[in-house]
């Protein structure tokens, strides 16, 4: 609970500005991957208070930072942490961690183990990695990309 309160304090204050039919975000730890630290008992209990606070979704990362925690890489690696959440709290959830495919987004979604996806690396890399492997490729033209970036495509 003390661990809390920061974050706690700052949704509230934040909420109170920010535009109630805007969605208001966390990103929080799900896991620190120490013997002693956050454990997933700790984040939903602050994905509880977040939401009473008006925090519209969570994204759950999980602590990697240090050497010690030997943590193990695979693709999809945060996705347990995200859908344990997603099972315990009635809030939106993101999910993140070297999801470098569309198969393994497509499954996260369809098996309801998050409600959205954060990609990042795989952009990085691969910037069109989208748009390449998408099978309806009319379909994403019609989406929301600003005209003005269209020509980048």
């Amino acid at each position: 609970k003390n661990r809390s309160r920061y974050l706690l304090e700052i949704s509230k204050e934040i909420r109170k500005i920010w535009p109630k039919n805007k969605m208001l975000g966390a990103r929080i730890t799900g896991s620190d991957n120490l013997k002693n630290g956050i454990k997933i008992k700790d984040a939903i209990f602050l994905c509880k208070e977040l939401k009473k606070t008006g925090i519209d979704y969570v994204a759950i990362s999980s602590g990697g930072i240090l050497p010690k925690t030997n943590i193990k890489f695979f693709p999809g690696y945060q996705v347990s942490l995200a859908s344990k959440i997603k099972k315990c709290v009635n809030i939106n959830v993101v999910t993140l961690g070297m999801i470098n495919s569309k198969n393994l987004i497509e499954k996260i979604l369809r098996k309801k183990m998050a409600d959205m996806v954060a990609v990042s690396r795989r952009f990085i890399n691969e910037p069109k990695w989208l748009l390449k492997n998408n099978s309806k490729p009319k379909k994403i033209k019609k989406t929301s990309i600003p005209k003005q970036y269209l020509r980048c495509f």
